[in-house]
C-alpha cells in the first residue's frame, strides 16, 4: 500500500462526523471543536510525515525506506543466523 493511500480516509473521517454532528445537534462542527482540532493536527503532522519520507534519499541512490535505530544490527543478525555466517 503506498504511504500515501492513508491519508485518504482521515478526511472521510472528518467529514462522517461533521455530517453526523449536524444532524444531532443542527449545527455545524465548529473549528475549535477539540475532536476535530485533534483531527486537522493527524492530518498535518501525517502530511509533513508522508512528505519527508518522500524527500528522503541515500546520498548515492533512489528512496530508501527510513528505519529506526538498531533496525540494521538486528537485520545483520537474522542474515547471518540465516545463512550460518
Amino acid at each position: 500500500m503506498p504511504v500515501r493511500d492513508t491519508g485518504h480516509e482521515g478526511p472521510g473521517l472528518i467529514d462522517e462526523r461533521q455530517n453526523a454532528f449536524a444532524a444531532r445537534t443542527g449545527q455545524p462542527m465548529g473549528e475549535d471543536n477539540i475532536w476535530l482540532a485533534g483531527r486537522r493536527q493527524e492530518q498535518d503532522a501525517l502530511g509533513r510525515i508522508i512528505l519527508k519520507l518522500e524527500q528522503t534519499r541515500l546520498a548515492d541512490g533512489p528512496p530508501q525506506a527510513v528505519r529506526g535505530a538498531g533496525v540494521e544490527a538486528r537485520t545483520d543478525a537474522i542474515t547471518r543466523s540465516q545463512y550460518g555466517s
